[in-house]
Order: C-alpha cells, then sequence, then structure tokens
C-alpha cells in the first residue's frame, strides 16, 4: 500500500495510489477496436528498410512497429483548447494538474425534442442529450465544489460494447447543460462520449466554446487562464464504480498536439482522521463538516443548564425539524376546512403525497421511481414481506431473529408464526451474545445458522441494533 495524503479544501484526504480504477479505452490495433466518425481503422506494421527489418527471427531480433492512429477517434483522449483555435496550443504544455479532486456522476440522456434545452446546430429526431436539469440535480446531491474541479460523466445505458462501438451518432450535451458546467469550478471535463457536441454540427462545436469560453470575435485567445481546461473523450466507467467523489490523475502521452491518448485513473478518497478524544476536536469536525448548515434546521432538546444536547439517537427517533409545526399545521387546516375535499383540493392535496417521496428514494434504494413506492408503517411493510418470503413447511418453520430486537418486530414475527399455525416457544430462535458481551460475533451466528440450517425458513435481521 503507497498512500498519498493531501488537503482538499480543509479536508485531509488519503488515498492508495496503487489502487487506481482505469477509466480508459486502450488503444487496440487489429481485432474489433473503436472507432469514431467513420475514419480508416488504427492499425500497426513492421518496421522496414534497406538495413533492417523490426521483428523477431528466431531466438533473435526485436519487434519495432509502426502505428497509425487518430487520438480523436480511435481511443480514449485528451484534448486542449488548441483543438479549436489557430495558436498551436499543445495539450503536453497546457495538463499541468497531477491529484485532481473530481465528481463522477452518471446521467441517462433524454430526447433531444422533449425539453426546452437549446443546441446550436440542428437537431434530428432521434437525438438524446444530458440536459441542464439533470446536471443541476446532480450538483445538488453533491454540492462540495472543492471535488468539482473535475467532472465524470457515465451516461446510460453502459456497457462494454462502449470499447468497441462504431459511432456515427451519440449523444451529446445541450447547451444549456454545458453553460451549467461553465458556471462551476470544473476544470477537466471527462466523458464517455466521441463528442461533448453534437457529432454533425457544421463544425460549430459550440460545447466546446462554451465551456472554453471562446467565441468567434475572440477565437486568438491563447494563453489566459481559461486554456488551461481540458475535456478528455471516449472514456468507460465501469459500473461497479459509484457515483461521488474522487481523486483524479489524469495521464497522457507527451504529444505536441492539440490531443494526445491518455489515461484517466481515479481514486477512492478517505478521509485522513488522526482521532483526538476532545471537545476540540469534535468541534473542528462539525466545523469541517460540509454539511453543517442543515443543523440549524432542526430543534435540539438542552440539558438543565439551558446548554444543547449532543443527540445520538437519530436511528430510534430523529430530531423535529424545525418547518415540521408549519407543515403539520398547514394539513389540520386543511382538514378542518375541507375535510374529504382535502384529498383532492389546495395546495396539497393528500391523495398524492407518496408521490412526492418517490424519486428520493429511488435515489437511495438504486431503483427507478416508478419501482417504488412510500407506503404503510414498518411493521405493515414487514408484514407484506413476511407474506412473501416466509413460507414455512413442517420440518421448515423457525425464524431467527436477534436478541432484544424491536419490540414491534417482535409481535410481527410471532403473529407471522401463529398465523400459520406454529408457536413462537418452538418456532423463534434468537441469537444472543456470549455472557458478557454485548455483541453477536458474526462466528456465532454462522454456527447457529448451521446447526438450525434445515429447520430454519426465514431470517430476519435489522439494518440498525436499536438496544
Amino acid at each position: 500500500m503507497s498512500v498519498v495524503s493531501m488537503q482538499v479544501g480543509g479536508q485531509s484526504i488519503q488515498i492508495d495510489s496503487n489502487q487506481g480504477l482505469d477509466l480508459s479505452i486502450a488503444y487496440r490495433f487489429q481485432g474489433d477496436r473503436l472507432n469514431a466518425f467513420g475514419v480508416n481503422p488504427s492499425s500497426w506494421q513492421t518496421v522496414e528498410n534497406n538495413d533492417f527489418r523490426g521483428g523477431r527471427q528466431g531466438k533473435i531480433g526485436c519487434k519495432v512497429n509502426q502505428y497509425t492512429l487518430i487520438p480523436h477517434c480511435h481511443g480514449t483522449h485528451t484534448e486542449c483548447i488548441g483543438h479549436i483555435i489557430d495558436n498551436a496550443l499543445s495539450i503536453h504544455e497546457i495538463l499541468k494538474d497531477v491529484w485532481i479532486p473530481c465528481l463522477i456522476l452518471t446521467l441517462k440522456p433524454e430526447k433531444a425534442n422533449a425539453n426546452h434545452d437549446r443546441y446550436a446546430s440542428n437537431v434530428a429526431e432521434h437525438d438524446v442529450v444530458i440536459t441542464k436539469d439533470q446536471l443541476c440535480r446532480g450538483f445538488k446531491k453533491f454540492p462540495d465544489e472543492n471535488f468539482q474541479q473535475a467532472l465524470i460523466i457515465r451516461t446510460l445505458p453502459n456497457d462494454v460494447s462502449k470499447k468497441v462501438r462504431h459511432y456515427s451518432t451519440a449523444a451529446y450535451f445541450s447547451n444549456d447543460a454545458m453553460q451549467v458546467i461553465a458556471h462551476h469550478p470544473v476544470k477537466h471535463l471527462l466523458v464517455d462520449l466521441p463528442s461533448v457536441d453534437r457529432m454533425e454540427d457544421q463544425g460549430k462545436l459550440s460545447n466546446h466554446r462554451i465551456f472554453w469560453q471562446l467565441f468567434a470575435e475572440n477565437q486568438q485567445r491563447g494563453r489566459q487562464a481559461v486554456s488551461a481546461k481540458t475535456i478528455t473523450e471516449l472514456i468507460f466507467v465501469a459500473n461497479e464504480i459509484k457515483d461521488g467523489y474522487y481523486l483524479l490523475n489524469l495521464q497522457i502521452s507527451p504529444f505536441i498536439a492539440d490531443a494526445a491518448p491518455s489515461r484517466p485513473l481515479v481514486f477512492s478518497r478517505a478521509e485522513a482522521m488522526n482521532y483526538e478524544n476532545s471537545s476540540d476536536y469534535a468541534v473542528e469536525l462539525d466545523r469541517q463538516d460540509s454539511l453543517k448548515q442543515f443543523q440549524d434546521s432542526f430543534c435540539f432538546p438542552h440539558n438543565a443548564k439551558n446548554q444543547k444536547n449532543i443527540y445520538l439517537c437519530g436511528n430510534s427517533l430523529g430530531l423535529q425539524t424545525k418547518s415540521t409545526r408549519k407543515w403539520v399545521s398547514e394539513i389540520l387546516d386543511a382538514w378542518a376546512f375541507r375535510a374529504v375535499k382535502g384529498h383532492f383540493t389546495g395546495p396539497h392535496p393528500w391523495l398524492a403525497f407518496h408521490e412526492l417521496l418517490t424519486e428520493k428514494l429511488a435515489s437511495v434504494v438504486g431503483a427507478h421511481s416508478m419501482e417504488v413506492v412510500a407506503m404503510n408503517s414498518l411493521t405493515v411493510n414487514l408484514h407484506l414481506m413476511m407474506v412473501s418470503f416466509y413460507r414455512p413447511t413442517v420440518e421448515r418453520n423457525k425464524i431467527l431473529i436477534e436478541a432484544k430486537a424491536f419490540s414491534s418486530d417482535v409481535y410481527a414475527v410471532s403473529s407471522q408464526i401463529r398465523f400459520h399455525g406454529f408457536e413462537p416457544e418452538t418456532s423463534l430462535i434468537v441469537a444472543q451474545p456470549r455472557q458478557g458481551e454485548i455483541n453477536i460475533r458474526t462466528e456465532d451466528l454462522l454456527a447457529l445458522i448451521e446447526s438450525e440450517g434445515d429447520t430454519i425458513s426465514l431470517i430476519l435481521f435489522p439494518g440498525v441494533q436499536y438496544f
């Protein structure tokens, strides 16, 4: 393990430099290979002249090959502003950053004619684009601007065919979406597309110009601060890599050109914790917390000295938000003045309340909003789950739970056992910690499952141990 430590926006960050996740699509010179814009495929041939042949002959000689490639079309590449201006600016001299805090976002392009985003050239009916609203939601979900120095976009659907695809059309950014990126501190933009622009846009490259803040009247702009921005195209972000904050090491081949083959590596970050058992240390962590402003949105209980308590019981009962009383009062008023009509009328009709939560719940569980619904209480939902998953037989009818499970969980389990004609005294197994211990050891659980396995019909453990 080789640890690299650094400061990012006041946070101490550590990475293991041996654990980089490669986002590049390698350049291939035979067989299936990536191609964009319909150019001739990348290729190779052995170097030969009158006095030399670059190949192996028996046990002598060495391989010396000539490779033909186009960085913009045949693999992952990084380009600079020199790509669209007359000045001979080179990516080799532009790219200086080594460790770059970055954000990975996954977005599903939408039909271009189904939204109000703009684009500078003609849009076809089949076009799909990354929209302004999608990026705004992404930046809102991951608001830490310290990690927006690089933005990595993975588009859906996402599969390994992207590594050998022949692109004639592809998704692209709307101009409004690129404006959102330009207004954030994004210095390096990485995408799994052949271009941030429409592949056929009459040479306008409007998104390139927006990103580099380059327009027709100042096309000769050269070495100002904006010129240090880069765009990397044709990357591949594996599905196993989660959205969120990382550190990026953007490696390029030393080409004196507007673009060069590149190898982006991202590293999972870990906050360097030099723990101190002191109130000053706790206060300092609070100061660094990027979510600290939300603390003022909650009501805190106070002790006898009228000091705000440190509250660590949110797993059992969350603190009341200061806006709760207002929202509950509005619902009570609707009940008072609208009665049953409150289901359908007023500023917040009750009938569709569950729909307000579906999108946020979907992001929590990793599903589409149409696949989730907010309903019932925890106990009712446990019953519904057990209706599906608890199918006891005479030989296999036991349910395994942990000692001191939440009381309503125990009642639900016991009632399900009785409903199926069995008794909790014989069909409920309770995993216990060892004498003098409070935690159940993993090996003890495994041993219990091994010994009772043929009789167990359901294992029910909580995400949080309450007692």
